[in-house]
């Protein structure tokens, strides 16, 4: 954890590594940032910025999986919904 400090990570982006956690609710390891689910969802790119990223790069990288993550999910959902109307 020093080590992440060091690197300029914020104490709330710390927690969200720490917590076991994913974004999506389900269950994740300390200190990855997503859970397997989520990650493998990702494009190739995203996936490699995220394993690959130290830092603040880091936190950009997993904040941009998660937006991708949560725009992906609202399409399947009004997608649902339009085949269910």
């Amino acid at each position: 954890m020093t080590q992440l400090k060091r690197n300029g990570l914020s104490s709330l982006f710390l927690r969200t590594l720490q917590s076991p956690e994913c974004q999506c609710g389900r269950f994740k390891k300390a200190f990855y940032p997503l859970c397997g689910v989520c990650f493998l969802r990702l494009e190739e790119e995203l996936k490699a910025d995220i394993r690959l990223a130290r830092g603040f790069e880091f936190e950009i990288a997993y904040n941009t999986a998660v937006e991708v993550l949560k725009y992906r999910k609202t399409r399947r959902d009004n997608t649902a919904k339009e085949a269910t109307a």
